[in-house]
C-alpha cells in the first residue's frame, strides 16, 4: 500500500514539474519610431516571438507578424504604457506546443499599429527588433534572450542609453520595413515559367 501511494506521489509531482510556468518579467525604454526625436506613443503594439526551431527569425510580412513562418511564435503581445517609449508586462506560459528551453527570443515593436491583432498591411510599415545572448546586468537580474528553465521567475529588460540602459538610442530606433510576399498566384506563375524555362534550356541541349 506504501508503495502505491509512493508512485502516486512521484507521478504527481512529475506531472506538476512538467506543467511548470515560466514568468518573465519584461521591461524596457526608450523606444521610437524612424528617428530618437520622438518616443512611441503609448497603445504601440510590442511583441515578444519565440523561434522554435533555431533557425533564425523571419521577417515580418505584409500581413504576418511572423513572416509567415511556420517555427516563429508569438509568446506575447502587448502595447507601449503607460508612459511613451517604454514598457512593462509580465508574461506566463508553459513549455509545449514546440516551446523548448533555449529557444532563441526577439522583442518587436511596430510604430502606427496601435492594435496587437492587426499585422502590418504594407510594405511601409517599420518595425524594431532587440535580442542579445549576452547577460546585461553586474548583478545578474538579466538574463539573456532565449526561453529558460520551467519554473522559475526571471527578467528581461531593454534600455537604451537615454534611460540609464547599455543599449545606444538608436537600438530602440524601429528603421526596418515589412516585406512583401507573393501572392499564391505570382508564385505559381513564377513556379510555370521556371519550369518552362528549364524544358526549354533541354531542348536546347538535346539539338
Amino acid at each position: 500500500m506504501k508503495k502505491i501511494i509512493l508512485y502516486a506521489a512521484l507521478i504527481v509531482g512529475f506531472a506538476s514539474m512538467s506543467e511548470a510556468t515560466i514568468t518573465l518579467n519584461l521591461a524596457g525604454g526608450n523606444l521610437y519610431g524612424a528617428d530618437t526625436s520622438t518616443l512611441l506613443p503609448v497603445g504601440t503594439v510590442i511583441q515578444l516571438v519565440v523561434d522554435r526551431n533555431h533557425d533564425g527569425f523571419t521577417t515580418p510580412s505584409v500581413g504576418s507578424f511572423t513572416g509567415n513562418s511556420a517555427d516563429d511564435f508569438i509568446l506575447a503581445s502587448f502595447t507601449v504604457g503607460p508612459t511613451a517609449g517604454q514598457f512593462g508586462v509580465v508574461v506566463n506560459f508553459s513549455l509545449g506546443n514546440g516551446i523548448d528551453t533555449t529557444d532563441p527570443l526577439i522583442l518587436r515593436w511596430f510604430p502606427g499599429l496601435t492594435s496587437s491583432a492587426t499585422p502590418p498591411a504594407d510594405t511601409t510599415q517599420r518595425f524594431g527588433q532587440f535580442r542579445t545572448d549576452i547577460v546585461q546586468a553586474v548583478d545578474g537580474s538579466d538574463i539573456n534572450w532565449n526561453v529558460p528553465a520551467d519554473g522559475f521567475a526571471y527578467f528581461l529588460t531593454f534600455y537604451t542609453a537615454s534611460q540609464g540602459g547599455s543599449n545606444p538610442d538608436s537600438a530602440g530606433v524601429a528603421n526596418m520595413f515589412v516585406t512583401a510576399i507573393p501572392e499564391p498566384s505570382t508564385l505559381g506563375l513564377l513556379m510555370v515559367g521556371l519550369a518552362g524555362a528549364v524544358v526549354v534550356g533541354r531542348r536546347a541541349k538535346i539539338a
